[in-house]
């Protein structure tokens, strides 16, 4: 039987049995129908066209039917998958009637082309925006480095007595971790460095210099994460100390060695020191750590040729600055690994009680590490907010859509009905509603998944241009992985259960003989759900907005934060004189030219150099030993305190504006031959001497062999790490004082002149003195604070703010496009009204009326849900309560502002009905 025989057939016994027209009158009809299909067919109709286009001549019958026998009872809920005569359809039928659904599916949707572009438009933002966060996330947090057997990589970090974690172990430490723990675990130390590469491989290239970021590693590295090189063998302990070797990167070798397999054994300049390459690491392996990446990896045992003096942070237990990574043994799980290597801590302790006591290691999983030790509960909070606030974004479009839905099945109501007339059951007019409304998301998921990747490009290409970034190796991969492919997916169907379902079964509902009556009698049909849905929109259009007002506030705080100097006017420059060799006569030489240059041009006020400046991309630690302090335990020695430094010449506290509450400044007499001297803050101050009484007073520090420091100067407080942290101890020590192992400084410079042309003055001078000097790069002093200290609450509030505007732009539509549906189908009661003697006012203010109740509910509605989410965010704002006045007084108004003039259109579209015209038209 052929498919049209099956619709006829399913036509004639819905007449029959449903509607009691008997067996005559049924092949009077049939031929009759028959008839009329063919001539649809002869006009060049489809068959399927044809028999909808017969069958709708001949819809009145089954209402006249009906009006014949009453007591003919409603069709049926049958199963979406059986026929009238309830037999299960094969696998073939079902697939045939789910084409015919798709086919019927399309050919509704393109004869309405504004209906369709707005659902597919409103979903692909939603859909788009969606994924392109949890994309972010994933890049950043969750997605497994590629290694071998992932699961099993782990990071080590120090642990002190108060139970604060750092990055690092020292290198004594780690060799004593790594002999003692390997039955639970392996281990390997890596820690980031640049440097200058002459390229002399490069096959048909000039010779050419570049600054590269690499890693210095321990020899197992490469054997401990299980990779295995693409070309040549990774150095371990076979490698001859006296022969300084490299491995390069997959991308370093194909983008300067043409892939050349003689690349091995062939020299590489780094710091103007010659390696021999000794293999080039995977195709996608670019580090242990998933956000750094690297080009190169030198063996530790070469350190101090790449990179002169730096050994000495090698040689103290309390130099905690190396990196560990590990491997955990096979049947060891994360707690015994933690068990073992805590016991281990112990005995240190109890070995080396001066240099360990208090200090504990723990074990996590290599993600998280990936945007520093303790930070994990600051960045689950944030991603848990940015996901909730762009899945409101998504709830709001699928409100949206599912009013347009509602709408579009008012208007439907008569086509439903009479295919629920000829024999559909109520499954089947789900399953075909259903069917369109997946169509839409389909198509508006493929948008949303397509911007998705030009989105994580331009943020992948905003993070690593950006002032903080643009000096750091940061790797991140916009691509979209499986797994953003999957939540793409499940959005997408989401979607269609949250905007199709509820309209699909509410459009089903619709009675045969209603719906074949004038439309104008059901204009009411769904009002309260699409009004409702409107109401949860506003609402949580108005988390979103709070949300996102609690952040802008926490940024602005931030941002006026006093910080200890000033940043108005200054520029700041890094500088690395690795590639020249660090003999030190030569950088006290060119650091005085330089800065003594800098400060005599036009325009500039001073100069200063200062390694590392507060608020940097790192911090430098020390341990301080105050004689007679014992941090109020019973000790007969001085217990060290660790506290944050900057080295800083005899101009950096006139240039930054720094002020000095007694005492004096480093001067630059201050140098190598004179008494050692520092300048405290006011924290350190008030910590270990009495009443902050510290002038004169001295202290020690670890790496100077015990060499007394004198206090000279006390520096109001500041912002050091970060601008939301509490007061800590602080020391500026002599720059020249200290020169020896620091070939890189940052250069600050106090200047009215512009930024672009103080930069190129700067780059400019430093090729004239020493033409091996790199300016790493120049940025002024508000873009490094703006973009490192408050990169993350930027983005945060950036991407609130932006879910925020579109959640109301979407809420905004919503209210305007049920209003306008409402006006258009009151056109006979306004009419009516105004016939009666209601004026245009009176109208107007009924339309408002009902719109912004709408609106006070939804608004009602959300703060309620702000008040909750403020308290839940709290914990990442900076000096804002969860109840902040600012945010909760600002954004109801705003809102009610926007829904005003969503109302005001419908509004004054109705005060324009002619009475006469309507009631006519009625």
């Amino acid at each position: 039987m052929s498919p049209l025989d099956h619709e006829i057939r399913w036509w004639r016994e819905s007449l029959g049995s449903q509607v009691g027209v008997c067996d005559d009158d049924l092949d009077e009809l049939e031929d009759h129908l028959r008839i009329l299909i063919q001539r649809r067919r002869d006009e060049g109709a489809s068959e399927t066209e044809a028999f909808r286009w017969a069958a709708d001549q001949l819809a009145d019958v089954e209402e006249r039917a009906r009006a014949w026998v009453p007591s003919a009872s409603s069709p049926p809920l049958r199963d979406a998958w059986e026929s009238p005569r309830g037999r299960r359809l094969r696998p073939g039928e079902v697939f045939w009637s789910l084409l015919q659904d798709a086919k019927f599916g399309l050919r509704t949707l393109a004869s309405q082309p504004g209906y369709s572009s707005m659902v597919v438009l409103i979903l692909a933002l939603g859909i788009g925006m969606n994924s392109a966060v949890f994309s972010l996330i994933h890049s950043l947090l969750w997605r497994p480095p590629n290694l071998e057997k992932p699961e099993e990589i782990v990071v080590f970090a120090s642990v002190n007595a108060e139970g604060r974690t750092s990055d690092g172990l020292s290198h004594l430490d780690f060799l004593d971790y790594e002999d003692a723990a390997t039955d639970v675990v392996r281990m390997a130390l890596h820690f980031p460095v640049s440097a200058q590469v002459e390229l002399e491989a490069a096959s048909g290239t000039e010779s050419a210099t570049r600054r590269y970021w690499g890693n210095v590693t321990s020899l197992g590295y490469f054997e401990m994460l299980g990779v295995d090189l693409a070309v040549g063998r990774p150095y371990d302990e076979t490698t001859s100390a006296a022969d300084p070797v490299v491995v390069i990167s997959h991308a370093l070798w194909e983008s300067q060695f043409a892939s050349a397999s003689s690349v091995l054994g062939q020299p590489l300049r780094l710091n103007d020191q010659t390696f021999t390459i000794a293999g080039v690491a995977p195709s996608g392996f670019r580090g242990a750590h998933a956000l750094i990446s690297a080009d190169f990896w030198v063996p530790l045992d070469f350190v101090d040729l790449l990179l002169p003096g730096s050994s000495e942070m090698l040689e103290g237990r309390k130099e905690r600055h190396i990196w560990a990574v590990g491997r955990l043994q096979p049947g060891v799980t994360l707690s015994q690994a933690q068990v073992r290597l805590q016991q281990l801590a112990g005995n240190l302790e109890q070995q080396y009680p001066e240099s360990n006591r208090g200090v504990g290691i723990s074990v996590f999983p290599e993600s998280h590490s990936r945007l520093g030790m303790g930070s994990g509960p600051i960045i689950k909070m944030t991603s848990a907010v940015l996901l909730v606030s762009v899945g409101l974004v998504l709830l709001i479009a699928c409100v949206n859509v599912a009013n347009l839905v509602l709408v579009r099945g008012a208007a439907r109501r008569r086509e439903i009905s009479i295919r629920l007339a000829m024999g559909a059951s109520r499954g089947r007019v789900v399953r075909q509603l259903l069917t369109e409304s997946l169509l839409l998301a389909g198509v508006g998921g493929l948008l949303g998944l397509s911007s998705t990747g030009l989105a994580m490009r331009l943020l992948g290409r905003s993070l690593t241009s950006s002032p903080a970034t643009s000096s750091l190796p940061i790797r991140f991969d916009p691509t979209l992985s499986g797994w953003v492919l999957f939540y793409a997916l499940v959005l997408t169907l989401a979607t269609v259960a949250l905007f199709g379902l509820v309209p699909a079964l509410r459009a089903s509902k619709a009675h045969s003989g209603s719906g074949l009556r004038s439309q104008s009698q059901s204009q009411a049909v769904g009002g309260r759900l699409r009004r409702a849905l409107v109401a949860a929109q506003v609402a949580a259009c108005l988390v979103l907005l709070v949300t996102s007002a609690l952040f802008a506030r926490s940024l602005q705080n931030v941002v006026r934060a006093e910080v200890g100097f000033e940043t108005e006017d200054r520029m700041a420059a890094d500088f690395d004189l690795t590639a020249g060799g660090a003999d030190q006569e030569r950088q006290r030489r060119f650091f005085k030219e330089m800065r003594d240059a800098i400060a005599s041009s036009p325009g500039v006020d001073s100069a200063s150099w200062a390694l590392p400046l507060p608020l940097g991309t790192f911090g430098a630690p020390t341990h301080v030993y105050v004689d007679g302090y014992t941090g109020g335990s019973d000790l007969d020695h001085d217990e060290p305190v660790q506290a944050l430094y900057s080295n800083v010449d005899g101009h950096y506290f006139e240039t930054l504006g720094t002020r000095i509450v007694s005492g004096r400044a480093i001067q630059e007499s201050d140098r190598e031959d004179s008494l050692p001297v520092a300048v405290v803050n006011e924290t350190m101050a008030k910590r270990f001497w009495a009443e902050g009484d510290a002038l004169g007073k001295t202290f020690r520090l670890d790496e100077l062999d015990g060499t007394q420091v004198q206090i000279v100067g006390i520096a109001a407080d500041g912002k050091y790490r970060q601008v939301n942290e509490d007061p800590i101890p602080y020391l500026f020590l002599s720059h020249d004082q200290r020169l020896a192992g620091a070939p890189s400084a940052t250069l600050v410079v106090h200047s009215s002149l512009p930024e672009i042309t103080l930069a190129e003055q700067i780059r400019q001078t430093a090729r004239q003195l020493d033409e091996s000097v790199v300016v790493l790069r120049a940025r002024s002093l508000q873009d490094q604070l703006r973009n490192s200290t408050f990169l993350p609450s930027m983005i945060a509030t950036g991407l609130v703010s932006l879910f925020g505007l579109v959640g109301l732009g979407l809420a905004v539509m919503g209210l305007y496009g049920v209003l306008s549906y409402t006006v258009s189908q009151q056109t006979s009661e306004i009419g009516l009204r105004m016939a009666i003697g209601a004026t245009r006012t009176d109208v107007l203010r009924m339309v408002l009326g009902s719109g912004m109740k709408l609106t006070a509910i939804g608004v009602l509605l959300g703060v309620v849900a702000s008040l909750a989410v403020g308290r839940l965010v709290v914990g990442i704002l900076y000096n804002v309560s969860a109840l902040d006045a600012v945010s909760f007084l600002v954004v109801p108004p705003v809102l009610a502002v926007a829904a005003l003039s969503a109302c005001w259109l419908p509004a004054m579209r109705a005060t324009r009905i002619e009475p006469t015209l309507a009631l006519r038209n009625e």
